[in-house]
């Protein structure tokens, strides 16, 4: 079971407007979150039992409170990660962060061709790699995430060996979902159930070629597995079982950029929002919230009964959250 995960998105803004940016974020996006909120909350979150802190975005190197967050989240016990889209691999940008992180994660969304063409920059893939050598100075672990879609199966192969000769220690693969700006640039690029099927069959190809070097990850299930997970398993838990920490509950919990706390993953239907950290603390929230606990397993169950009358390989995130 993976570790229980806050995930926080402090902003939409970013340096760059990729075409498959599930928060539509942009250079035109300039609101964030005050630092104050966001350092209460991830006091709050290690409180309730979450031991992750994963800054996203928009661009996490481009807000400023991402160093404070970072040292917050080591004081209280949290291992640390931040995504980024690679292309502000410097020392002005990493360095404020690199003492109090644990893992870098880049995109990386193909050969260099088409990861300049998904991230609507030229010379994304450059910056990219020639960042790596300041990655390297600073001694940083980290890990290349690889968007899966309709087109490019046959590039993880090359991806994989481009993580493993560049001394990342985690190949993710996560399939592209049809929303925010994909739902529009990207029509039709959502993989479908057999390139889902050749996503696996490549993954496990690139993991015997990689060896020990790299561990691929694919975000997807097979519909059995996902009984494990713990909102699943917690789907007949009685209300007297309900003041759990609340990362026994529900994990990940995800910060969206407007302040609203969410299950899972970016995109939750909001009428099963934990809270808005803007206008009160998670203890506060997560009270009130563990009152519907139902609600929300009841809409798991749901969501697993589709994805059990679908079949295949699954992506659970993407189909609890429709």
């Amino acid at each position: 079971m993976a570790v229980p995960a806050l995930q926080v998105h402090a902003s939409r803004h970013c340096n760059l407007r990729c075409l498959h940016c599930y928060s539509e974020s942009g250079p035109d996006q300039r609101d964030a979150l005050p630092l104050d909120v966001l350092e209460r909350l991830v006091g709050h979150a290690a409180d309730e039992g979450y031991r992750v802190l994963s800054l996203s975005g928009g661009e996490p190197l481009l807000y400023g409170g991402s160093a404070a967050l970072l040292r917050r989240a080591h004081e209280r016990g949290m291992s640390t990660t931040l995504t980024t889209n690679g292309t502000l691999l410097r020392p002005r940008y990493l360095e404020p962060v690199a003492e109090h992180l644990d893992l870098l994660a880049i995109s990386l969304d193909g050969v260099p061709e088409s990861h300049d063409r998904m991230r609507a920059h030229p010379k994304a893939f450059e910056l990219l790699r020639t960042g790596l050598a300041e990655v390297h100075r600073l001694g940083l672990p980290f890990g290349l995430i690889f968007t899966l879609t309709q087109h490019n199966v046959d590039e993880l192969r090359w991806v994989a060996g481009f993580a493993a000769e560049a001394g990342a220690k985690l190949l993710q693969i996560h399939p592209l979902e049809a929303v925010g700006r994909a739902r529009t640039e990207l029509p039709e690029s959502a993989p479908d159930d057999r390139e889902r099927f050749f996503g696996w069959t490549e993954a496990l190809a690139a993991q015997a070629m990689v060896g020990e070097r790299l561990r691929v990850q694919l975000d997807l299930a097979t519909v059995s597995a996902l009984g494990t997970e713990r909102h699943l398993r917690n789907a007949d838990l009685p209300p007297s079982q309900w003041q759990r920490p609340l990362a026994e509950l529900c994990a990940p919990l995800v910060l969206e950029p407007d302040g609203v706390l969410v299950p899972l993953t970016y995109g939750f239907p909001r009428h099963l929002a934990v809270g808005d950290v803007t206008r009160e603390d998670l203890p506060e929230a997560a009270a009130r919230w563990r009152s519907r606990y139902g609600d929300f397993t009841a809409h798991c169950a749901r969501a697993y009964g589709a994805a059990q009358r679908a079949g295949g390989l699954v992506n659970w995130f993407e189909v609890v959250s429709a």
